[in-house]
């Protein structure tokens, strides 16, 4: 998943978010804004990677929101993944 020519809208960041796709090993998830810096709430289910049984690998590039950064990192599919989660911020 990945945006180009602008922000994404909250309610289409959540429709793949909250999708569920059972043998979605590889995820590559990059949400940079060109210069701007966008903050992207995240949906729980997101976090706990419920809808992602299966995923062993995720690339994921944004600005999450700083209430959600650390449930992110610490959550369930964070856990799940350890070091096959690559996460990091795009400069500004």
């Amino acid at each position: 998943m990945g945006i180009n020519g602008g922000s994404i809208s909250k309610k289409n960041l959540s429709n793949p978010a909250l999708s569920r796709f059972p043998n979605l090993r590889d995820a590559y998830v990059d949400l940079e804004v060109g210069d701007e810096k966008v903050t992207h709430t995240l949906p729980d289910s997101f976090i706990d990677g419920e809808h992602m049984p299966s995923l062993k690998q995720m690339e994921f590039y944004a600005f999450i929101d700083p209430g959600q950064k650390e449930k992110f990192l610490s959550g369930t599919l964070a856990r799940r993944l350890g070091s096959n989660l690559v996460y990091d911020e795009p400069e500004c």
